[in-house]
């Protein structure tokens, strides 16, 4: 079974319950509909998925048996901004961030964090919106207990191109340790740097916010 809240800031809008298949396999109006979720102002779904489905045991339906938690945030043109998974420990797993407009020389711009085992990979999908230029992307893992904290882990990608491209890379991770996950974008002409974006994006292996695990109560 399958929960799910459509909020705007701490509002609860809608709120709709499926079985699996229904999740999978059908659209939902609160993931799936970019005007439904515009025209009714949400910009945060929390889902919570059950090991149970709704026509098998739905009174079952506690956090005893919560499986899998998502938070999908939106912005107010209803488009996606980007995402948090939580696994059944309610440990942050997976982190994503959207952006349409990311700076004056890169317009479409994705960037993926996801923890397995001893393992962080890390994928970012980027559109150059000028030609000849070279990008530079840093991607750090930091201790978020300290401040300003040196990266316990750190990656530079250099890439020269005119269109969409696309990096894949990853850490060797201690199983179990929280990382702040964080990433730089350089812009150069030559050697003459153009620009610069920096982005916070979570910390992997952090404990579910409680706004999330709560939903619904």
């Amino acid at each position: 079974m399958v929960q799910i809240y459509g909020y705007n800031e701490d509002v609860l809008v809608d709120k709709t319950v499926l079985s699996s298949y229904e999740y999978y396999d059908e659209e939902n109006p609160l993931i799936d509909n970019e005007e439904y979720r515009r025209a009714n102002k949400i910009n945060r779904v929390v889902g919570k998925m059950y090991r149970t489905d709704i026509d098998v045991k739905p009174e079952a339906a506690d956090d005893d048996t919560l499986s899998e938690l998502f938070v999908i945030h939106y912005d107010a043109n209803g488009r996606l901004t980007g995402s948090d998974d939580y696994n059944s420990d309610m440990l942050l797993t997976e982190i994503t961030m959207t952006r349409y407009e990311y700076s004056e020389y890169i317009g479409f711009f994705d960037v993926f964090f996801s923890i397995k085992e001893e393992q962080i990979d890390c994928t970012v999908f980027l559109k150059p919106l000028t030609k000849g230029k070279k990008y530079v992307t840093y991607l750090y893992l930091r201790s978020p207990d300290a401040e300003a904290a040196e990266p316990i882990y750190q990656k530079r990608i250099q890439m020269e191109a005119d269109n969409y491209f696309k990096i894949v890379t990853g850490f060797e991770v201690v199983p179990g340790t929280r990382y702040l996950t964080e990433l730089c974008v350089e812009v150069y002409d030559g050697d003459t740097l153009l620009g610069k974006n920096t982005d916070t994006l979570g910390i992997i292996n952090d404990k579910a916010p409680s706004f999330a695990v709560k939903s619904g109560d």
